[in-house]
């Protein structure tokens, strides 16, 4: 059975195994293999750090600030880690250029199977339950699979620009609730 679930110890094995696999979301990098090792050695605390709304995270260009309002959920399988959902409750003006307010990955062995549409569609549920209206999704020029997901949940497409944080041309999708 797939639900949409708040991150949590119970999904630790299998969460890691995904970042051995190579799970990440957009342009992130790969996980290297130390890292893995810390967050295996303290699931708690990596899941203090994913969701914590005080973050300060540093841009491509180094400017530093907070983060804006976010949640983050796992799409799982029973005990089964498949994917991960960002979803920015409100958009700043840089996540308008680039970001959007939702950001999707499924990790390496789940990927073509559907399960990128399911998680769109059950995040697009908490986001009408937050009241939004309509929601801003992007993808890269070269992820074909996001921007079928995006497609498939009713994005339209709204233009083409350079992404401010690198990665090439970036496809900027809307969604109306």
């Amino acid at each position: 059975m797939l639900d949409l679930v708040t991150p949590d110890s119970r999904w630790a094995r299998s969460y890691v195994e995904a970042l051995h696999e190579g799970f990440r979301r957009g342009l992130q990098p790969v996980t290297p293999p130390e890292r893995i090792a810390a967050i295996a050695a303290d699931f708690p605390r990596f899941l203090a750090g994913l969701l914590d709304q005080e973050q300060i995270i540093t841009l491509p260009d180094g400017t530093r600030q907070k983060t804006v309002p976010f949640s983050i959920h796992w799409l799982v399988d029973g005990d089964i880690f498949i994917g991960e959902v960002s979803f920015r409750h409100v958009l700043n003006a840089r996540l308008i250029q680039s970001g959007g307010n939702i950001g999707f990955g499924i990790r390496p062995a789940y990927e073509g199977k559907g399960y990128g549409k399911k998680m769109l569609a059950l995040a697009l549920d908490e986001a009408r339950r937050r009241g939004l209206g309509r929601v801003l999704l992007t993808a890269h020029e070269w992820n074909k699979g996001s921007q079928g997901v995006i497609a498939a949940n009713g994005g339209v497409l709204e233009n083409v620009v350079e992404d401010i944080n690198g990665g090439g041309p970036l496809h900027r999708y809307w969604i109306t609730l």
